[in-house]
């Protein structure tokens, strides 16, 4: 079985870019507020992922990195 940290990166220390993680998950990994989040969800910036149309959002790690370093108002957590 192989031990994965807190975040869902592997031991080695590798973060998994397919990770889903809900919006207070997402605020802590880039270090912006929850109502950032869902903002950011409102203007396009997000995608969030849902199993159905009731479900809660779910984010990949993946994207939500690329969507910062992609952030034209220079809103990155960096």
């Amino acid at each position: 079985m192989q031990h994965t940290d807190t975040y869902g990166g592997q031991a080695s220390g590798t973060p998994d870019p397919d990770q889903m993680l809900t919006r207070k998950e997402a605020a802590a990994l880039l270090s912006y507020s929850v109502s950032t989040i869902r903002r950011y969800d409102r203007l396009g910036i997000l995608t969030p992922l849902r199993s159905d149309p009731k479900a809660r959002p779910r984010y990949r790690r993946g994207d939500l990195l690329a969507a910062v370093t992609a952030d034209p108002a220079g809103d990155t957590a960096a």
